[in-house]
């Protein structure tokens, strides 16, 4: 029964070994513990806290960030434990997002403030300044102190304090400038020695190892009358192995998960910054090109099917009448996009209008209006040598009374006849033919 505990308690102290250490806080409380932590306010220049400090009971980290520029900071103590040679204190960042200048810090001993891990502060820190979710091993020796980072990516960076002493007090922190953001998480903090039996460091290996051999060698007698400790003992030791081994477990599985989002987050941000990039470069060469036409005194030209021209204006200009319709006399428009198409000319020329229904529209194709004048168009998509006849000019001024207008105008794409032109003289009407309809959509339209 004594070797069997006595090799249960070296396989306990050997997994705890095998997963690095205690865990000294992974903030599986809502409150930050103040029998293991001081919360210390400030940056070099002041007294102030960052914007947020906080145990975050939804993601079990201590989470920091600063949301808008300032020179702020905050520092979480460890309260209750000295370091000295021999020992390891590791931990994770969670470095979500920053500009400007920030860091993660150590603050060793509370003299040498701020030592820099990662982030940026002038220039980037030792241990990069990529967002992702970095893991730091502090090692104490002789008189020094080795601070190992392992990067988002896996890879590693090492930083060598020297002459430091060896009993130290150590603080972890987030610090930003007077122009920094940033958001950082802090987790799974740990404890323990060198030596391959790590442990809680409030119960030494040399004291559990001593014990157990001082109770392995003791009479029969005495073993007999502690037979019952020992097996309660056993138990409770197996017990509090499954309870680590499972913290331990779950803890990996969180910190795999959430590695594994950072990396997808990496990757799509990286995805997103290429194709930002390629569209600049799209953007800035279109632009050159530009640049290189106006020098060349051309004009960009966009025709009817989105199409992009570089000419002289005179050469627009043609292009315009051709996408318009007067050099085939509009004949790719319909009767009813013809109304609309001088519906908007009237609106060029600074009149609000209006398409009358297609059917039952008493001699008025548009009705426009202007300050306190109203007109009635007719308007008739006529080919060549299909002039308008006086009957035509008389419905359109019955119109006048039905929608109470100040004058009218028939508009053609032919021409009208001698006797339409007769009844013009007598009535308060404009007769526009092909020409004049063609040098107005010159004027509001091309010039």
């Amino acid at each position: 029964m004594r070797s069997f505990v006595f090799t249960i308690l070296i396989i306990f102290l050997f997994l705890m070994n095998f997963v690095s250490g205690y865990i000294y806080d992974d903030f599986s409380v809502n409150i930050l513990d103040t029998k293991k932590w001081q919360e210390i306010p400030g940056s070099d220049l002041n007294n102030l806290f960052v914007d947020e400090h906080f145990v975050d009971y939804s993601k079990n980290v201590y989470h920091t960030a600063q949301l808008n520029p300032a020179d702020r900071g905050v520092t979480i103590q460890i309260t209750n434990h000295t370091f000295v040679s021999g020992e390891v204190l590791e931990y994770d960042i969670n470095y979500l997002s920053g500009s400007g200048n920030r860091i993660s810090v150590i603050d060793l001993d509370s003299k040498t403030k701020h030592i820099g891990v990662i982030g940026y502060w002038n220039k980037i820190e030792p241990g990069g300044n990529d967002f992702g979710l970095y893991h730091v091993i502090v090692e104490f020796g002789n008189n020094e102190a080795n601070i190992t980072i392992t990067k988002p990516d896996d890879s590693i960076s090492k930083m060598r304090f020297g002459s430091i002493g060896n009993a130290h007090s150590i603080g972890i922190g987030t610090r930003t400038g007077h122009d920094g953001v940033v958001s950082i998480n802090y987790d799974n903090f740990k404890i323990y020695e060198h030596d391959n039996f790590a442990h809680p460091l409030d119960i030494t290996s040399k004291e559990i190892t001593a014990q157990t051999i001082k109770n392995t060698g003791s009479n029969t007698i005495e073993n007999k009358k502690s037979d019952g400790i020992t097996d309660f003992l056993s138990g409770l030791v197996i017990i509090l192995l499954f309870i680590f081994l499972y913290k331990s477990i779950t803890k990996k599985i969180k910190y795999e998960k959430e590695k594994k989002i950072l990396e997808e987050e990496k990757r799509e941000r990286k995805i997103f910054e290429e194709e930002q990039k390629k569209i600049q470069e799209q953007v800035e060469g279109e632009r050159k090109i530009e640049e290189e036409q106006k020098k060349m005194g051309l004009i960009k030209y966009i025709d009817n099917m989105g199409n992009e021209k570089w000419d002289t204006e005179k050469q627009i200009k043609k292009w315009k009448e051709i996408d318009i319709g007067l050099s085939n006399n509009f004949a790719h428009l319909s009767p009813y996009q013809f109304e609309e198409f001088v519906s908007e000319l009237f609106q060029k020329m600074g009149y609000k209008t209006k398409v009358t229904k297609k059917s039952g529209d008493f001699g008025a194709d548009v009705i426009a209006e202007k300050e306190n004048e109203r007109i009635v168009i007719q308007v008739k998509k006529y080919a060549k040598g299909n002039n308008v006849n006086p009957e035509e000019i008389q419905r359109t001024l019955g119109a006048m009374w039905k929608f109470k207008a100040d004058k009218a105008i028939f508009v053609t794409t032919s021409d009208f006849t001698v006797r339409a032109k007769e009844v013009q003289k007598e009535a308060p009407i404009e007769l526009w033919n092909n020409k004049i309809l063609q040098e107005m959509v010159r004027k509001y339209f091309i010039q």
